[in-house]
């Protein structure tokens, strides 16, 4: 996880806990005793985990083959393949209506 997520969620926490003491659930926040340092630097990407382009289009060609409903999804899972976004995301972009609910 990128370091400034890693300070983001942290500082999620502790204000929660703070707000709790606040409120009497807590004598004390339980993150005053933790010691932690802010990660130096971010995980690199593994590229041997990454998909080709040719790998990719492979599955599109196959799910866009299907004779039924779901070769719908070829876009889809190419989107994902060749953009690196996330399902969520891609779905907003092809999907909008459902978000809306």
């Amino acid at each position: 996880m990128a370091a400034t997520t890693s300070r983001r969620r942290r500082n999620s926490v502790k204000s929660v806990l703070d707000a709790a003491v606040r409120r009497g659930e807590l004598d004390v926040n339980p993150m005053t005793k933790i010691e932690w340092r802010m990660p130096k630097r971010s995980v690199e990407i593994d590229i041997s985990v990454v998909p080709w382009v040719a790998d990719i289009m492979d599955v599109f060609n196959h799910i866009a083959r299907l004779d039924s409903p779901h070769r719908r999804y070829a876009a889809f899972f190419a989107t994902i393949g060749l953009s690196g976004m996330r399902p969520s995301e891609v779905a907003g972009l092809m999907f909008p209506t459902s978000l809306a609910r």
